[in-house]
């Protein structure tokens, strides 16, 4: 048994220092005492060291010298083995006194002087995700929040040459390659966009995702006013419900306290016209349904095949329990606003394969088709919003599908089209 869960993690903010502690059974069936110490003969690297945010390595020492006061470490481990007799815990006995356990010692000293000499910076320090102990984070994402995103106009140039059609074309540069940092980066610019060319009482559509989750965080309180908000896909899904577009219609109605929020019903229909016919007994939501297709702005998110998102995937997997795998086979790159699209940017719609004909019939909402008539349009924004070089293949293929006007995308995407053009 090990207390190996942080107390940051429990109470989601730093609340003390992490003393992890282990009981280990041996012998009788079990690894011997022997086996159980042996690992800690290598002094391994460790987080801890000075306010539990510096690596060190490991030492193991008698009880006699578990007293770390040098940078108050290097990072030490005791050991107390007891027997049990007759219910009784008979000890302990100070396994780590052993003098076997000296070049351990000794190495680990080394590793220590070697390791302070870099100062306070990596590899001694921790990376910037784990100092939940100091306000680091916090001061780092203010300045993120706060500062300009760094754009790549170059790119930018090349990739307006290469699609014509796109009103506004935005790249950044994240900086870091991991996708949660580049939907993020992505999420802010978008922000900013929207807000730049929303105006008062403007009607605004939404599909789901993370990246429009970020997007939707990153929006200044009640800078927009009198906004009426859609989703732009009634789709039932069961996977992620809270990231789908009437979740982010609910979401971003809480930072404008005058917006009008049209939140449909996700009613599991086996085709458009079935809702649709149901949706006719109630004329007053009716009007609504059909005003998605009107609104000024359209803000879409672009799916790949192996994101944990609440797409065409997942309906895919829930009512027939296909793999990316199995939509890969059948010539689907990607998807947006639910609609399956192909290499060649054609959505997938009255296929063939009757199990893509079944899955598309079931997606409810302005199509692929809707999307690519509104983005020719001079009167409407059409905006997509997507990042990491996962996704490349199905922004490529929307590109070539014309789906969108106005793209917001990372450098490293825009780098990997110019390249794959």
């Amino acid at each position: 048994a090990a207390s190996v869960q942080r107390l940051g993690l429990i109470a989601g903010r730093y609340v003390g220092k992490d003393d992890p502690v282990m009981i280990v059974r041996s012998q009788s069936g079990f690894p011997a005492v022997g086996e159980v110490v042996e690992p800690f003969a290598f002094p391994h690297l460790v987080e801890g060291w000075m306010r539990g945010s510096h690596n060190g390595p490991l030492m193991p020492v008698s009880f006699k010298d578990a007293r770390p006061t040098r940078f108050d470490g290097p990072p030490r481990i005791i050991a107390a083995g007891y027997q049990i007799s007759h219910g009784k815990l008979i000890g302990p006995v100070d396994l780590f006194s052993d003098i076997s356990f000296d070049e351990a010692r000794k190495q680990a000293n080394c590793i220590a002087n070697y390791m302070r000499r870099h100062g306070p910076f990596e590899p001694h320090r921790l990376g910037l995700h784990e100092m939940e102990y100091t306000t680091l984070p916090q001061v780092m994402a203010f300045i993120f929040e706060k500062s300009a995103i760094p754009r790549r106009s170059d790119l930018e140039d090349q990739l307006k040459a290469r699609y014509p059609f796109l009103r506004e074309l935005q790249v950044v540069d994240p900086g870091m390659r991991d996708l949660d940092s580049i939907q993020k980066t992505v999420a802010r610019q978008a922000a900013y966009y929207l807000e730049e060319i929303t105006p008062a009482g403007a009607k605004i559509g939404l599909s789901g995702g993370k990246t429009l989750y970020h997007m939707i965080n990153y929006l200044e309180p009640q800078r927009l006013t009198g906004l009426h908000l859609y989703p732009l896909t009634l789709t039932p899904i069961l996977t992620m419900p809270g990231l789908t577009a009437n979740a982010m219609v609910g979401m971003m109605s809480t930072k404008y306290p005058d917006a009008t929020a049209y939140n449909l019903p996700t009613i599991p229909v086996t085709s458009r016209e079935e809702y649709e016919k149901q949706m006719a007994a109630n004329p007053e939501m009716l009007k609504i349904y059909r005003d998605i297709w009107n609104v000024d702005i359209m803000v879409l998110g672009i799916g790949y095949l192996t994101g944990p998102l609440p797409g065409f995937r997942a309906l895919a997997s829930q009512e027939l329990g296909l793999t990316a795998e199995d939509l890969a086979a059948k010539g689907v790159v990607g998807e947006i606003n639910h609609t399956p699209i192909n290499a060649q940017g054609e959505p997938l719609i009255n296929s063939q394969d009757p199990e893509l004909a079944a899955l598309t019939r079931r997606v409810i909402g302005v199509g692929a088709l809707d999307l690519r008539e509104r983005a020719a349009r001079a009167d409407r924004h059409v905006i997509a919003v997507a990042g990491g070089l996962e996704k490349v293949a199905a922004i490529r293929a929307c590109l070539q599908g014309r789906y969108f006007n106005v793209l917001i995308t990372d450098a490293y995407v825009a780098e990997a089209l110019l390249q794959g053009d």
